[in-house]
């Protein structure tokens, strides 16, 4: 038992380190920029989850402001933060009783174009709250979830020189906001 301790911690820090690089990597890629229409964006998301959120029985609202200047992104990655942000609501609703809803607004704001993914879950506690975006951090119950999808979201965000903030209270739900500056 005690050797097989040792070799699962030794596999679980050889795989953090693994992370790690990738995520250091990630870092440093060169974005493929382009002209994006943010609403475009969330409306490819949403054609891809929409289906299985229907199935689990959780309602979307979508408030997207139209005419909103585009922002300078890669798209896939940008495509990525939303399909990450939309399951990690979808699975903050699971198991919640009475009506379940993701609201998913898009307006401007300044110099940028403001993102706010909604759900109507359980909420994250404060004590959690300056953990979600560190890598391996994860709410979810064990097997649920690796703790990457913040990390990888935050870091991509800010790649686009953007920023990503969360707003949530116990039993209020959570409110995931990204800013991605216009095209200059």
């Amino acid at each position: 038992p005690y050797q097989s301790a040792q070799l699962i911690t030794r596999a679980g820090e050889r795989a953090a380190r693994v992370v790690r690089r990738l995520l250091d990597f990630s870092r440093e890629e060169e974005l493929n920029r382009q002209p994006l229409d943010v609403n475009d964006s969330l409306r490819e998301a949403l054609t891809l989850l929409e289906p299985q959120l229907a199935a689990d029985g959780i309602r979307l609202e979508t408030h997207l402001e139209p005419g909103l200047a585009p922002v300078s992104a890669s798209a896939d990655h940008i495509l990525g933060i939303w399909m990450n942000l939309l399951i990690n609501a979808q699975d903050a609703l699971e198991g919640q009783s009475g009506e379940r809803v993701i609201e998913i607004h898009s307006q401007p704001l300044d110099d940028y174009v403001q993102v706010s993914i909604i759900d109507n879950g359980p909420g994250i506690p404060a004590d959690q709250l300056p953990h979600i975006f560190h890598p391996f951090y994860t709410t979810k119950a064990p097997g649920k979830g690796t703790g990457l999808g913040l990390s990888t979201s935050y870091l991509t965000v800010e790649q686009h020189g953007g920023r990503i903030d969360v707003i949530s209270e116990p039993g209020q739900g959570t409110a995931l906001i990204v800013k991605l500056p216009i095209c200059a």
